[in-house]
């Protein structure tokens, strides 16, 4: 693995691990936020799109060393396990979704890279702690409207059809919808659809799918 530029020697000692042993947020989860700031309004879930296998070090080396960025796309990265790390605050603008980076923050779970293998399918510890991040964030900003990656690009990303996942969590109210509602082929809707309930119902692993 290569080292991290000097520059940024000291990211991973400030990112914080806020996942227990049972993948659940704990209660002093705000204390490691600061500040609500307001330019949030919009939520993206990713996949890194990547081996499910990988660290949130890995991910982080991969924008600055191969994609020479100076500013990775996510504020929080979710590992097979379930643990979480913060990478940056709310207050930091990444680069996240093109155009829509200014008022946004993006959580990505690691993995994904062929969704179709169960290898790399979201862990039920990366559902769990997705599930309760969502829910903390829809009360940290009442407001935000949650969205998944591939409601805005022509991408797979998260693998799943976010407004599923939030209808079936009961937050209508922070459901981001875009019209049209899915860029992709109409065809895969019915499968993103019924991933998107299952994480929400915690069914592992995931049944039926194409």
């Amino acid at each position: 693995m290569k080292k991290q530029p000097e520059k940024f020697k000291n990211l991973f000692n400030k990112a914080k691990d806020i996942s227990n042993e049972n993948n659940k947020i704990p209660k002093d989860f705000g204390w490691h936020l600061n500040v609500v700031v307001s330019r949030i309004t919009k939520l993206f879930i990713h996949t890194t799109a990547g081996n499910i296998n990988d660290s949130a070090v890995d991910v982080m080396n991969y924008f600055f060393h191969g994609r020479k960025w100076g500013t990775g796309g996510y504020h929080f990265l979710i590992e097979k396990s379930g643990k979480v790390t913060q990478i940056y605050k709310d207050s930091q603008v990444t680069n996240g979704v093109k155009g829509q980076n200014s008022n946004s923050i993006h959580f990505s779970w690691i993995g994904g890279y062929d969704f179709k293998e169960g290898s790399n399918q979201m862990s039920k510890g990366q559902a769990i702690t997705l599930v309760d991040m969502v829910k903390f964030y829809c009360k940290r900003y009442p407001n935000i409207e949650v969205f998944g990656h591939n409601q805005v690009a022509q991408k797979a990303c998260p693998w799943f059809f976010v407004p599923k996942f939030m209808t079936e969590l009961g937050l209508e109210k922070n459901r981001g919808l875009v019209n049209p509602q899915w860029q992709l082929n109409m065809n895969a809707l019915p499968e993103y659809q019924k991933v998107g309930q299952q994480i929400a119902k915690g069914e592992y692993p995931f049944k039926n799918l194409a």
